[in-house]
């Protein structure tokens, strides 16, 4: 399971009020990359959704 920080967790919740998305999960993808690295890290998986 991924585990949104607080700003991104206030963006999910508002898409998916906005949406009207609804189910138990919602599948999500993080890219990380840091400026000057040549680092890209992607982490797949799902968020539960109350």
């Amino acid at each position: 399971m991924l585990s949104p920080s607080p700003e991104s967790q206030r963006k999910i919740e508002e898409t998916v009020r906005e949406r009207q998305i609804s189910g138990k999960k919602l599948k999500a993808r993080m890219t990380l990359t840091a400026d000057g690295t040549g680092l890209t890290h992607v982490v797949d998986g799902a968020i539960e959704l109350a």
